[in-house]
């Protein structure tokens, strides 16, 4: 079974090659408080792809840094790092008003925030 990411990738590799072959205008014209501006079509709806695919992938343990808040998704929550040593993470949590916590790290385990609304499969 392919993946979202896949779909999404496989979908816009189709969709470039279309355009290409009947050689379609992809430029978009919008006004906007009276200035005139031209977009690419495709190249924004590219950008918003890669943009989606890097947003929902997992964070390395090199990725995680001090401050930074993330979706803990094997707890369904997200933590503010407050440090890090060794591999584990020392964190608050907006469910519990109890103090520090601590997790060892896990691949495939946090991602950005953006996944709390989103849902990890």
């Amino acid at each position: 079974m392919m993946s979202k990411e896949e779909k999404l990738l496989y979908s816009l590799s189709a969709l470039k090659e279309v355009i290409e072959t009947w050689d379609i205008d992809v430029e978009v014209t919008l006004t906007k408080d009276g200035n005139k501006h031209t977009i690419n079509a495709y190249e924004e709806i590219e950008r918003c792809v890669v943009e989606c695919i890097n947003n929902t992938q997992p964070y390395k343990f090199e990725d995680l840094k001090e401050d930074m808040w993330v979706w803990d998704n094997e707890k369904k929550e997200v933590i503010y790092i407050d440090f890090i040593k060794r591999n584990r993470i020392y964190f608050y949590t907006c469910k519990y008003d109890d103090g520090l916590f601590h997790r060892k790290f896990q691949d495939n385990r946090f991602f950005p925030v953006q996944m709390a609304d989103v849902g990890c499969e």
